[in-house]
């Protein structure tokens, strides 16, 4: 684990919120969040970019189970937060930032699963638009890398 000086301050503004707020999520919830990561890797693994690409799939989603824990718990704690707080963004921002992602997604599949990931998760993107981004773009692009390290580090 890396000293906390050297995360990019996303990743401990992320931190701070999962350690202070744990959750008991629904097994069913983390399985089908890590199978979705499994898929995610599997792909970027094909195009080259993965060294887990002969993994087995049980290692690999033993792996990804921290990472979807993690993934889930933020989106329950941002949902939480921008619920009580109200923060709201507009259907022109969230369109915009639906656009990004489908510019990302190569494939019809990609995009329904997309679209259907984007909907699920609008009220933590809509926090995401109104607090974090702005938060993140300051500190240019560094990004929280646990989710790679989790899965290439051996």
């Amino acid at each position: 684990r890396l000293p906390a000086i050297e995360l990019p301050l996303r990743c401990q503004i992320e931190e701070a919120l999962i350690m202070s707020n744990p959750l008991a999520l629904p097994p069913t919830l983390v399985r089908e969040e890590t199978q979705e990561l499994l898929e995610l890797f599997r792909k970027r693994a094909q195009a080259g970019a993965g060294s887990g690409r002969h993994m087995p799939d049980e290692p690999l989603l033993e792996r990804l189970r921290p990472v979807a824990e993690r993934n889930l718990s933020l989106t329950y704690i941002l949902h939480h937060i921008a619920r009580k707080e109200k923060i709201e963004t507009t259907d022109a921002e969230l369109d915009a930032e639906l656009e990004k992602v489908m510019a990302r997604l190569n494939t019809e599949e990609e995009k329904v699963k997309g679209r259907d990931l984007f909907e699920k998760r609008k009220e933590y993107i809509s926090f995401y638009i109104r607090i974090l981004l702005p938060i993140y773009n300051y500190q240019t692009h560094d990004h929280c890398t646990r989710t790679d390290t989790a899965i290439t580090e051996t």
